[in-house]
């Protein structure tokens, strides 16, 4: 309809095909239908031209609103709807959802009670707050920050990336070498599962588990701990729970003493030199100019070498490689002196000296008689004093 007015020979008009007269009442009020309108027997200003319609008392534009239990509502996109089940979103009507506290967010409809709009998509409420999704996220209920980009996920009150980590338990643990584990009996050390050795005080020492307790890392090595302690294995070494200096690179421990093997050897907690490059038995043997010669019946504590050969110490010694026996218990030179019924003399006729009872002669030119005179020899021949 091009204009909505229409003129009659008896000044009439019709409007949105219905017929009024210049003299039309509303009511006993008379008004002008082409500027008023009549609602409810109330005039009101008409509005919305040909396509006003009552609502009550009020008039409105039916081309642009409708109206519902006595209320004015625009249209949404040109269709009206029931407000108490529906909701007009960005020109779409939708399903309302959460009643009185019904919102739109961009073309769809929520519940203000339970949810929140946040550019123009729709996020569940974290006990009841609401929070930016790009910069947070909601874990049981509680408002944390965003970890892993795009992709987050909860792990109790925590978010994690779940490309590095993984959630066991409401607790976040590193992948191993993109795989999960069971962290209560297992543990990643460079990217290898080990079996987990300590339970909690366990460690990784480059692609190994050990108990922190008892053990240390050190250069990706592991090495016991000396009475708890930590130490440098390139300068000590725990020997019997005693840190002792290291004795070389390839030292051993002996009992609380570190030693060269290669210069000593340990034999019941206790350090002896080397035989030629060898150990023995140094409760049996001895090491004399290099070999290892058995005691035989002379005792250990008594024992000495004198050359290749063990003597018993108590009644003998050693002079210029060869064993003597002692003089009464003194060891003396053989070269000057000799030992005669236990005392040590001046050595007579060298080669040629013989004892006489407590005297030292020459044999050469002397004899002992009866073992106690010293006789001068008869044409060098030995002859009864007596006769």
């Amino acid at each position: 309809m091009s204009d909505f007015r229409f003129q009659f020979p008896f000044s009439k008009y019709i409007i949105a095909n219905t017929i009024y007269s210049l003299n039309s009442k509303c009511g006993k009020n008379p008004y002008n239908p082409i500027r008023q309108q009549c609602c409810v027997g109330r005039v009101v200003p008409r509005v919305g031209g040909y396509g006003a319609k009552c609502c009550g008392a009020n008039s409105y534009d039916s081309a642009s609103y409708f109206c519902h239990g006595g209320q004015v509502l625009r249209k949404c996109n040109a269709s009206s709807y029931n407000p108490t089940s529906h909701l007009c979103c960005n020109n779409y009507v939708v399903s309302r959802l959460g009643g009185a506290a019904a919102r739109c967010c961009s073309r769809y409809s929520y519940s203000s009670l339970t949810h929140f709009c946040h550019s123009n998509k729709v996020y569940a409420l974290c006990g009841k707050i609401e929070y930016n999704p790009y910069s947070f996220m909601c874990c049981n209920g509680y408002v944390t920050s965003r970890v892993g980009g795009s992709k987050p996920k909860c792990c109790g009150y925590l978010s994690y990336d779940e490309t590095s980590y993984f959630c066991l338990k409401s607790k976040v643990y590193s992948l191993c070498q993109r795989k999960s584990y069971n962290p209560s009996v297992m543990v990643c050390c460079l990217g290898t599962q080990q079996p987990r050795i300590g339970g909690l005080a366990s460690k990784c020492c480059s692609n190994t588990s050990y108990d922190s307790r008892i053990n240390f890392c050190y250069n990706k090595v592991v090495y016991g701990r000396c009475r708890q302690q930590e130490y440098n294995p390139g300068t000590h070494q725990c020997c019997n729970l005693y840190l002792a200096e290291r004795a070389g690179s390839n030292s051993r421990c002996c009992g609380q003493k570190s030693y060269h093997p290669d210069k000593f050897f340990c034999s019941h907690d206790k350090l002896y030199a080397l035989c030629a490059h060898s150990s023995y038995n140094p409760l049996g043997d001895l090491c004399c100019a290099g070999s290892s010669i058995p005691l035989g019946n002379v005792p250990l504590r008594f024992a000495s070498c004198c050359a290749k050969s063990v003597y018993n110490t108590q009644s003998y010694f050693c002079f210029q490689d060869v064993v003597y026996l002692k003089c009464g218990s003194q060891a003396y030179d053989p070269r000057s002196q000799s030992c005669c019924n236990g005392k040590v003399l001046h050595l007579v006729g060298g080669q040629y000296s013989r004892c006489c009872g407590s005297v030292n002669y020459d044999s050469k030119d002397y004899f002992c008689y009866n073992n106690k005179t010293v006789i001068h020899k008869c044409g060098n021949k030995i002859y009864n004093p007596a006769r």
